[in-house]
């Protein structure tokens, strides 16, 4: 092979290396957003779910109360 031949394919090669690196480098950054993308929902959620649990059990305890005071 000519000299120019082994540059041109050591460049292909090194272009080939340079997308493949970049297209790997994608994929984990769109990972790491998802996983922190799912962990914020799960957070927002459980501190709703919470939120609402508390209030029913305050609820109930004033209809408790209230059931109570009239007997």
């Amino acid at each position: 092979m000519s000299h120019i031949t082994k540059d041109k394919a050591g460049k292909v090669s090194e272009t080939a290396q340079d997308i493949g690196d970049k297209a790997k480098q994608t994929v984990q950054d769109a990972w790491g957003s998802a996983k922190d993308t799912a962990q914020n929902v799960k957070d927002n959620l459980l501190g709703k779910a919470d939120k609402s649990k508390e209030a029913v059990k305050q609820n109930a305890e004033q209809v408790t109360k209230s059931m109570n005071t009239k007997n």
